[in-house]
């Protein structure tokens, strides 16, 4: 049985951080972070600690994937606050005590039941499925931080641009790491893949200056992964040709 006095340890926070806690609205995957987050930083009579991806999810039991969402959302509603310096995994936590700057999250909508029409004879007709305005919203929406894969590919594909052309215009980042996401998400590319064809395009004098976005990148990938990682067709000498000439002129 768990010992539930206080002397074994606890997590010592301000009444005020829990009647405002009480009054918000966590997703459960999202509050689970934020517990954890608490428990790291407060817990421990800190104001901030720097926790890795690996810790938080050994911590909650989530994979990584549903501990960078839940992070996102946690960032959305200002809970806590990312700083990180470098391209390593670990970055700097901490839990925002203005509570006034909390945002709530949002209440799920309810829409009314599609009517279905159903003809006198035949099969059934079915509404087509498809994206909603909310999931379109939510994928324009999202954030990609330092430490994810579609970011560090979309800063190595503007760091080699801005080698050859210090003129480039500084795009937006989230936008290009959307694109990145794409290839990996939709496309199926492996992220190592990607950074190979990246590094190849920005080398090569054609492709390094058709190849200035992810979107480009996106769009010409096939045609670049055959120009650029395609064998070099096997070169069959004409044997006739060969053999005349080591005759000479003998009949």
């Amino acid at each position: 049985m768990v010992n539930t006095q206080a002397e074994t340890g606890f997590v010592k926070v301000p009444n005020e951080f829990w009647d405002a806690l009480c009054r918000l609205r966590i997703p459960g995957e999202a509050r689970q972070v934020f517990d954890f987050i608490l428990r790291k930083t407060l817990g421990w009579n800190k104001k901030a600690d720097q926790i890795s991806l690996s810790q938080i999810s050994l911590g909650t039991g989530l994979n990584k994937a549903k501990v960078i969402r839940a992070r996102h959302k946690l960032i959305a509603l200002n809970l806590i606050v990312i700083s990180q310096k470098g391209n390593g995994n670990n970055a700097t936590y901490s839990i925002n005590m203005n509570f006034s700057a909390w945002k709530p999250f949002p209440k799920k909508e309810t829409f009314p039941k599609k009517e279905m029409i159903v003809p006198q004879k035949g099969n059934k007709t079915f509404p087509k499925k498809g994206h909603t305005k909310d999931n379109k919203d939510t994928i324009q929406k999202t954030i990609f931080l330092s430490d994810s894969v579609e970011y560090r590919l979309a800063k190595l594909l503007l760091d080699l641009i801005l080698q050859r052309r210090s003129e480039f215009k500084i795009p937006n980042l989230n936008q290009w790491c959307r694109q990145i996401d794409l290839l990996i998400r939709v496309d199926k590319r492996t992220p190592a893949e990607i950074e190979e064809t990246i590094r190849a395009a920005q080398k090569d004098p054609f492709w390094q200056n058709n190849i200035l976005s992810p979107k480009k990148l996106r769009e010409k990938y096939d045609q670049l992964r055959l120009k650029l990682f395609l064998p070099p067709r096997s070169f069959k000498p004409d044997t006739t040709a060969i053999l005349r000439e080591t005759l000479g002129g003998v009949q």
